[in-house]
Order: structure tokens, then sequence, then C-alpha cells
């Protein structure tokens, strides 16, 4: 039986101050081989090292064939830097397949576990 491990930041945990920390704690939930959940209902703050961590959350997944799932909420601090940062248009949409990802983690929302 397949177990998820959860993982809820700090409202300002993915953003420079905090990324290290972030970073530390996040890490050994990959490493134990089950299922990771990111919830990020509690982030406030989302900025461009934030999302380098989760874009590296996604490929270690990915590299060590490991489910994760990250809750966000639409128009909530994931989207907003989404949009700073150029993955998604001004509406929250994507433009191509490669931002699609993100924006299907926008349509699902947070939900409870």
């Amino acid at each position: 039986m397949l177990t998820s491990l959860s993982f809820c930041p700090a409202a300002n945990a993915l953003a420079v101050p905090e990324i290290r920390e972030t970073a530390i704690a996040l890490s050994p939930l990959f490493e134990s081989g089950e299922a990771v959940t990111i919830d990020l209902s509690e982030a406030r703050e989302i900025d461009v090292s934030g999302l380098q961590l989760l874009i590296a959350a996604r490929r270690s997944a990915a590299r060590l064939n490991t489910q994760l799932s990250i809750l966000a909420d639409r128009g909530g601090a994931l989207e907003q830097a989404l949009v700073r940062a150029g993955f998604l248009d001004a509406d929250g949409e994507p433009r191509n397949a490669d931002e699609q990802a993100w924006a299907d983690i926008l349509k699902k929302g947070t939900q409870a576990a």
C-alpha cells in the first residue's frame, strides 16, 4: 500500500529568506520512496527561488519515480508567482504545453487529504 507524506510550508517559506530551510526539510521526503504532497494553502509569498524549488521537486520526483502532488489555490501565491515569472499569462492561463502542467495544478486546487 502506497502511503503519502504531506509538506505544508509556512507562509513565507518559499521565498529567499527561508528557502534553504524549506529545501532541507523537503529533501528527505523524496528519499522515503513514498508519495509526496506539497500543500501551498498557507503560502503567502512565493518568489523565483520558491518556483525553482518546486521545479526541482518535480524533477526529483520524476527521477526517483515518486508521485508528487502540489496543492494550490487558484488566485493564490503560486498563481501570482507563475504569472510574475512568465510561466502563465496575465490571466493565469497557459500559452503552450510546457505551461499546461502548472495550470493543471491550479485547476485541481487545494483539496483535503
